[in-house]
């Protein structure tokens, strides 16, 4: 408004370092915004992390017990015979 100093106008100056702070504010709460979308990611890059490792787990237990099932040897004889009787019906 005409007449008013902003030099000497006390409500001026006040208003105007308000008008820094809030913009000040607005600046970190962008920052802390994005920083708690990086720590978001982070954390579900890690919980899929941790479901990889337990189905790994779990694979590796169920190949532990089959391989604790099987019989080498009669696999191998079984494989043998089935070799040879495919070899007969092939003549």
């Amino acid at each position: 408004p005409p007449g008013v100093n902003p030099a000497t106008d006390k409500g001026l100056k006040s208003q105007a370092k308000q008008l820094v702070t809030i913009r000040k504010q607005k600046e970190k709460l962008y920052e802390t915004k994005a920083q708690l979308n990086s720590v978001g990611m982070q954390a579900s890059a890690m919980a899929t992390q941790a479901s990889a490792i337990t189905a790994v787990g779990a694979v590796t237990e169920a190949l532990g017990n089959a391989n604790k099932v099987m019989d080498a040897t009669k696999m191998n004889k079984t494989l043998m015979e089935f070799q040879r009787q495919n070899e007969m019906a092939n003549m």
